[in-house]
C-alpha cells in the first residue's frame, strides 16, 4: 500500500501555495484502487503466457498473491525454473503462448492497455 503524505503549504513573498486537506486521502485511496486493479490484471493477463502443466503453477497466484500488495506470488516449488529457463517444458496445447519470462512477454503486449486503464483510475476520469 502507498501512503502519500500532505505536501506542506508553501507561502513566500505573498504568494502562497495551500493544498487542498483531502489531497492525500483521495489521492491515497486512489492508489489503493489502482493497485488493486494492477495486481488483478497482471494475474488474469499472465494466465496464457504461463506454463501448463499440472496447472499448479497456473492456479498459484490467485492462491499466493494479496492484491494490493504489489507483488505477485507464484509459490510452487519450480516457479523459478520455469520462469527463467526457455527450454523448460511446457504445454502449447492449453496455452499457446506459454513460456519463459510470461511476465515480461505479458508486459510487452499489454503496457498500453494497462497504462491508460490505471491512468484513468488515478486521475478520475
Amino acid at each position: 500500500m502507498i501512503k502519500i503524505r500532505q505536501p506542506s503549504n508553501y507561502v513566500k513573498n505573498g504568494f502562497a501555495f495551500v493544498w487542498d486537506p483531502l489531497f492525500s486521502q483521495e489521492y491515497g485511496m486512489r492508489f489503493d484502487i489502482a493497485q488493486r486493479f494492477i495486481d488483478s490484471e497482471v494475474i488474469k493477463r499472465c494466465a496464457p503466457y504461463t506454463p501448463i502443466l499440472t496447472g499448479a503453477l497456473y492456479r498459484s497466484p490467485y492462491k499466493k498473491t494479496k492484491i494490493g500488495s504489489g507483488k505477485i506470488v507464484y509459490g510452487v516449488p519450480y516457479d523459478k525454473r520455469q520462469y527463467y529457463n526457455p527450454h523448460y517444458r511446457h504445454s502449447t496445447n492449453v496455452h499457446p503462448f506459454a513460456g519463459a519470462f510470461w511476465f515480461e512477454r505479458m508486459k510487452a503486449d499489454n503496457v498500453d492497455d494497462l497504462r491508460t486503464r490505471v491512468g484513468r483510475i488515478v486521475g478520475g476520469k
